[in-house]
């Protein structure tokens, strides 16, 4: 039976001084998808619409 549930996803952060690079992951470990955003305000709200996109966020590292 398949669920209409979004995916849980588990999202990593690797922050440097001017860009943050992130990962999701599935809960089972497969890779979902990956971005690169400047480190400012208007590419953290890039981050939570992306990270929102993939489904289910139930993790989230920095």
């Amino acid at each position: 039976m398949l669920s209409n549930q979004p995916a849980d996803v588990i999202v990593g952060v690797d922050t440097h001084k001017s860009t943050h690079m992130a990962v999701a992951i599935s809960k089972q470990g497969a890779h979902l998808a990956a971005l690169s955003i400047a480190a400012t305000s208007k590419g953290y709200v890039e981050l939570e619409t992306w990270s929102r996109s993939l489904g289910n966020v139930v993790a989230f590292g920095i």
